[in-house]
């Protein structure tokens, strides 16, 4: 890491992501809580070397990063810590002008490495990370690490006193009837019910415990819901749509699996709610490529389907949270119990699959729903990139675990942003090709945005995209940064005037709401800034000098936890401590 990005990174102390500790007594003993709290969460570096003085952090004399390193060694690879999961280079020296600092990047575990502890305890050695710090996991936390560093599937759990009475006959009856017409040359279809049920696994046997009965997968999918919360306490299905706006209403349409008026388990949530949201679905003529008959269903709907059954074989069903499904007017949002058990970056990319749920996966794929496993994402992200809609975007919290899916259908490219671009390059706009368009609009919606996104969002390689900057530079209305060996591009000369009138519009308006009240609620600034944000990007020292408060105030208190809540972005998402980071609000 260079010199003027380790000062970037401190410039703005610590986050999610960083911790600055001093180090000049020798190895600080709270260095391990911050080791357990990044690989338990999303990883994050630790830097030895840095003083803080009143919310600044600085470099400082009198360091021996040599001892240090060999102190961190020493302790990492005793039997002190539960597990060592960090190779030679992730632990180094490095020089700021005079001074001597040592970093630590620590990377997320692999769920078979969780829990990591600081001792050989885990539940009074876990540790995770937030906004605020590291935290001691709860004994529910710890203990559902455990379960998923398993590479058993949960849910084909044999329950004991559960048998076929406590399903749903009718939701067995049209699933097998679905079955029929998908495979009516299957031996299967002669079975009777619990036969049929051990075939696709919804039902098995114990032979340890000696019992047989309904698995987990069984119940879920089949069950009525008041024997399903029997077994699965926090089990609850929230469908939830509102594509207008209607003053005073908040939900057009919803329905949950406790409204009593249906079965409430998956395979009839799943019918329910494909069908809501394929209704006003806009999309466009398609033709049969073989035999040029209309499209039943297009890739659209598949991405859809296929999100939705994401959410719910990948779901953590013995942990806290709901599953949720919403549809808006402009957005797809599903939301599910349990964290992403691959990097990010493969479930996006195909080919690898971690499947929470096998059983529950094996019951919808029999009826062809849900692509071949390990695809799902990056079919839905292929569909995305051809509308020229936003980019798919995928949210991890952690209090509660929970994986968000936002599918927004907003043209990358808008009429105000066709606009902009034509007023301020005249004539050289004709000049751009439809990918350059395509680029330029990003940026105005991101300000900045990285190599990688760009990449992925215009779905094009490397050269590709490297021929495209050469020509955008000589118009000289693009400029690039290099951050943490991220390339980083944003605009410049570009005329934004109506975005600057619409900006002082909003900013006198939340002044005129705070003006003569000098305490007001955390919620009620929280409301006021998303307010502030919502067309625009704000720093921090821009959102306190709006509401009149302290930075740190701001940062800490109402900033953060926004981001937390996944209801502000970030404007350099990959760079989180950027020197001109700023926020706004999600749509």
């Amino acid at each position: 890491m260079k010199e003027q990005d380790i000062l970037e990174l401190v410039k703005f102390g610590e986050h999610s992501q960083l911790e600055c500790k001093l180090g000049k007594g020798g190895l600080p003993k709270d260095i391990w809580p911050t080791y357990s709290a990044f690989a338990n969460t999303t990883g994050g570096m630790i830097l030895l070397g840095i003083e803080e003085k009143e919310g600044t952090f600085y470099p400082v004399e009198g360091i021996d990063v040599v001892k240090l390193q060999k102190q961190f060694w020493d302790h990492i690879n005793s039997n002190q810590v539960s597990i060592n999961i960090l190779q030679s280079d992730d632990v180094k020296p490095i020089k700021v002008g005079s001074y001597d600092i040592l970093q630590i990047n620590v990377p997320r575990a692999l769920r078979q490495q969780k829990p990591v502890s600081i001792n050989q305890n885990p539940y009074i050695g876990t540790y995770r990370r937030n906004f605020e710090g590291d935290y001691k996991c709860t004994k529910e936390e710890v203990d559902t690490m455990i379960a998923e560093a398993s590479n058993s599937t949960r849910d084909s759990i044999v329950l004991s006193n559960y048998g076929l009475e406590d399903l749903n006959k009718q939701s067995l009856i049209k699933y097998r009837q679905r079955f029929m017409i998908q495979n009516p040359n299957n031996d299967w279809n002669e079975l009777d019910d619990k036969e049929f049920l051990r075939r696709i696994g919804g039902w098995g046997r114990d032979r340890e415990k000696s019992i047989e009965g309904l698995t987990a997968a069984g119940l879920l999918v089949f069950g009525e819901e008041h024997t399903i919360t029997d077994f699965f306490n926090n089990y609850f299905l929230d469908y939830r749509e509102k594509v207008n706006e209607v003053e005073g209403q908040r939900w057009m349409h919803r329905f949950t699996s406790q409204s009593g008026d249906w079965s409430g388990n998956l395979y009839d949530f799943y019918q329910k709610v494909i069908k809501r949201m394929n209704e006003d679905v806009d999309v466009p003529f398609e033709l049969n490529s073989e035999d040029y008959s209309r499209v039943s269903v297009t890739n659209i709907q598949r991405a859809i389907r296929e999100a939705l059954l994401n959410t719910i074989i990948h779901a953590d069903y013995f942990t806290r949270g709901n599953i949720i499904v919403e549809k808006n007017s402009e957005e797809y949002k599903f939301v599910n119990p349990g964290l992403l058990r691959i990097p990010l970056e493969k479930a996006i990319s195909g080919g690898t699959s971690d499947t929470r749920n096998q059983n529950i996966f094996k019951i919808f794929s029999l009826i062809g729903l849900g692509e071949r496993s390990g695809y799902g994402l990056e079919n839905i992200h292929n569909i995305w990139r051809k509308n020229d809609w936003e980019i798919p975007e995928i949210i991890e919290s952690f209090q509660p675990e929970t994986i968000t899916l936002s599918l927004k259908t907003k043209k990358l490219i808008s009429q105000n942003h066709l606009d902009t671009l034509k007023k301020s390059l005249d004539n050289e706009f004709d000049d751009l090709t439809s990918m350059e368009i395509k680029f330029l609009s990003c940026l105005l919606e991101k300000n900045s945005i990285s190599r990688r996104d760009i990449q992925a969002l215009l779905d094009i390689n490397s050269i590709e995209l490297s021929k495209m900057i050469i020509h955008i530079e000589k118009l000289d209305i693009i400029e690039r940064n290099t951050i943490n060996n991220i390339e980083f591009y944003k605009l410049k000369n570009i005329d934004k005037t109506n975005d600057v009138v619409d900006r002082e519009n909003i900013i006198n308006g939340v002044k005129d709401k705070l003006k003569g009240k000098i305490r007001v609620k955390p919620e009620v600034l929280k409301q006021l800034v998303l307010e502030l944000c919502s067309d625009d990007y704000f720093t921090i020292n821009q959102i306190s000098s709006v509401l009149g408060r302290t930075e740190n105030h701001i940062r800490q208190k109402i900033v953060l936890p926004l981001v937390s809540e996944g209801k502000l972005e970030l404007k350099y998402p990959d760079n989180p401590t950027h020197s001109k980071q700023a926020y706004k609000t999600r749509p």
